[in-house]
């Protein structure tokens, strides 16, 4: 797993020329945005928790938390992106994210956003939704157990979560 890059693949529209790292408000051009952005976020994730967005658990509520959590580091936030991007593994394809933010609150409206489910099989249940507290997990554990996800093995981010969802 050392092999991997922790960083965001290069990308014209998304990244400084030459880089992995994103363009931001900050104008940190070089690799120590990552930890400055992981404070900042820090603080503004915090004050989401303490002071929620409101909205109707669908795409444009998801997209309003994410516009206040890093209103002051990207001009995009809380938009869409048109680009496909990776962090180890891709994520989810660009011209598919309205459809599967669709698909993916409905399934959540239908089983009452979890509400209703046992806490000992959230671990399982929460590649979709629950309220986590991953402040003390690193960023190395957080893309690992997030790229051995994406081939199916949940191993390490149900140890992950279940600690965080208590």
């Amino acid at each position: 797993m050392d092999t991997y890059n922790y960083e965001y693949e290069g990308d014209s529209r998304y990244c400084y020329s030459g880089s992995n790292t994103l363009i931001n408000l900050l104008n940190i051009t070089d690799p120590s945005f990552v930890e400055a952005e992981r404070r900042y976020t820090a603080v503004t994730t915090m004050e989401v928790s303490e002071s929620p967005v409101r909205g109707s658990f669908d795409l444009a509520h998801l997209m309003a938390i994410h516009k206040a959590i890093f209103l002051d580091i990207f001009a995009w936030a809380g938009k869409l992106r048109d680009v496909n991007i990776a962090k180890g593994n891709q994520f989810c394809q660009s011209a598919y994210l309205v459809d599967y933010a669709t698909e993916l609150f409905d399934r959540l409206k239908a089983e009452n956003y979890l509400a209703e489910t046992d806490p000992s099989k959230l671990p399982v249940r929460l590649a979709y939704g629950y309220h986590l507290d991953f402040s003390t997990v690193t960023d190395i554990e957080m893309v690992e157990a997030s790229v051995m996800a994406f081939d199916l093995d949940y191993t390490k981010l149900n140890k992950l979560i279940a600690p965080s969802s208590q």
